[in-house]
């Protein structure tokens, strides 16, 4: 069996990213709008991090290729750190620039 973790990561403030200061900016106003959270590098790896060991480790996991799933797609519904994209009313495209002005 092939087991397997599928995760959806959320934004993080990585020095890689905010050194854009478009990024840093964006960043900056995205928790105006609601759910939307911008993570800490080290939040963002401790969460992923115990979302892949149990993927790997606990049998009712999505991950398992034993546990049943009615779509392939709902690997990613289970386990997800997403940071509010997916709760969110707007896109992250439709209010980058809102963000950066706020």
């Amino acid at each position: 069996f092939c087991f397997f973790s599928t995760i959806f990561p959320p934004a993080t403030s990585t020095v890689s990213v905010t050194q854009n200061r478009t990024f840093a900016w964006a960043y900056e106003g995205m928790p105006y709008f609601k759910p939307y959270e911008i993570s800490a590098p080290s939040t963002s790896n401790s969460v992923m991090s115990a979302i892949l060991f149990y993927d790997l480790n606990d049998p009712a996991s999505a991950g398992n290729p034993k546990t049943k799933l009615n779509n392939p797609n709902q690997i990613f519904q289970f386990g997800s750190f997403n940071g509010g994209c997916w709760r969110c009313a707007y896109e992250v495209d439709s209010i980058g620039e809102a963000s950066v002005l706020i």
